[in-house]
């Protein structure tokens, strides 16, 4: 019976940078927190390395997005040559196709010089290369890498079904001749239909993937671990390696897929982490008579939670916390920017606090019938809570002017440099409680406005 495992990754974006997180404390200037993130993605292409040796697996297959843009750093050039290179030599072949944020442009870029073991497939239609090891062929690889920076092509209708490709020139036939053929797989960076969130590039379909009879499709592009579909064939997302801000798909821990494949037929996919920091939320509602020592005593608390979760991982944290009434003391202005300075003071030394935000939890409709600018506020969040759609035009619109609008990139903070719909949402339900209990033209809102003229 043939029984081997293989790991699946995808997303590494290496030497990504992080933007809107330089006030991080740890080290003057917060350099130890930005040399931590700097190193963040390289680590965890160590990490796919260490895993593939502990895990004996027979190759790693790499499915798009391997840079953040053709900007790519040097270093993270030579590190993924070098990792790729020693698990070669180790007898672990790699397998990669290219996705959107890749220098596709120039496929060399990648790999300047071809590496013995390692195979970077074509753009633009699919390449078929064998997995083989101990002297038999374990599984055939299909793969295609985006040619475009925008690649709107359905991809994945360019592969050819399961049994039509006969084993490459050379190749040795798989473990039980008399069995047929070897896994089937199919690499690609691509966007399932139906999947949000993400940019339509190779756009295909469930049909289109099943319809090629593959036991195992490797795919990339979506940060979300998931497992579409599995079964006779599997589809799976492992997510990005490495999360890279607090949007909900970089939350939590990141890595890759360990599956196991038992004579010719994937019978398991089992998530394993590779990130070295992690971006966690921790959401908590109090009663407006909560006092600022017992708010402080659960937040470290859930901080606490989040680091032996990590085990030994850096933790970037930020917290929201909905206050019962809206004109409670700790909606005071001064009081999160005080909790956050005193949270980072006594925090541990993998976690950094990035951001405390306290808002009111009632809902923004009690207040619409106030004829005041706080009820005028008031009314838009409540119409834009019951339109997801205008409330992300909305969002769009607000951005694109956030240097104009002070008080309220003062309260998203340095760490949401995009807002969407739901931060808006929070920043103005927060200046709502500031309208609401008299402090909307405090001094820190003056400077502000005064900062941001033209």
């Amino acid at each position: 019976m043939a029984r081997f495992r293989f790991l699946h990754v995808a997303d590494l974006h290496l030497d990504t940078p992080f933007e809107g997180l330089g006030s991080l404390p740890g080290g003057p200037g917060g350099d130890g927190w930005a040399e931590r993130l700097r190193d963040a993605s390289l680590g965890a292409l160590d990490e796919i390395a260490r895993i593939a040796r502990a895990e004996d697996v027979a190759f790693v297959l790499f499915a798009g997005d391997l840079y953040d843009g053709p900007e790519r750093g040097l270093r993270a050039a030579l590190r993924l040559r070098r990792v790729l290179g020693e698990l070669a030599r180790e007898g672990i072949p790699s397998f990669l196709v290219l996705g959107n944020h890749d220098p596709v442009e120039d496929p060399a870029a990648i790999l300047p010089e071809p590496i013995e073991g390692v195979t970077l497939f074509p753009a633009g239609r699919a390449g078929t290369a064998p997995a083989v090891r101990d002297g038999a062929t374990l599984a055939l690889v299909h793969g295609a890498s985006h040619g475009r920076p925008r690649e709107t092509r359905n991809l994945a209708a360019r592969f050819p079904r399961a049994g039509a490709v006969p084993l490459p020139e050379g190749a040795p036939p798989p473990p039980d001749p008399a069995g047929g053929r070897p896994l089937e797989i199919g690499l690609l960076h691509a966007n399932l239909a139906g999947t949000e969130g993400h940019d339509p590039y190779a756009p295909c379909s469930r049909d289109d993937l099943l319809a090629a009879g593959y036991g195992y499709w490797a795919l990339g592009h979506v940060h979300q671990r998931q497992v579409v579909v599995e079964g006779g064939t599997w589809i799976v997302y492992p997510g990005n390696t490495q999360g890279r801000s607090f949007k909900p798909s970089e939350r939590g821990a990141k890595g890759g897929m360990l599956v196991e494949v038992e004579d010719g037929r994937v019978a398991h996919a089992e998530f394993r982490p590779l990130d070295r920091v992690r971006f966690e939320e921790v959401d908590l509602e109090v009663s407006a008579g909560t006092g600022p020592d017992r708010l402080l005593d659960r937040l470290a608390a859930a901080g606490g939670e989040l680091v032996d979760a990590a085990e030994g991982r850096g933790v970037i944290a930020r917290a929201r916390v909905r206050v019962a009434e809206v004109g409670a003391p700790l909606l005071a202005p001064g009081r999160a920017e005080d909790l956050l300075a005193e949270l980072r003071e006594t925090a541990p030394e993998d976690l950094a606090w990035a951001d405390l935000r306290l808002v009111p939890a009632a809902d923004p409709r009690e207040l619409a019938g106030r004829r005041d600018l706080a009820g005028e506020l008031a009314t838009l969040l409540a119409e834009l809570q019951a339109d997801p759609e205008e409330a992300a035009r909305f969002a769009r619109e607000v951005a694109g002017k956030m240097p104009r609008l002070g008080p309220v990139r003062r309260v998203l903070g340095e760490a949401f440099p995009e807002p969407g719909a739901a931060e808006l949402a929070e920043a103005g339900a927060a200046v709502l409680a500031r309208l609401v209990g008299g402090d909307a033209a405090d001094e820190d809102g003056a400077a502000d406005g005064a900062e941001d003229s033209p």
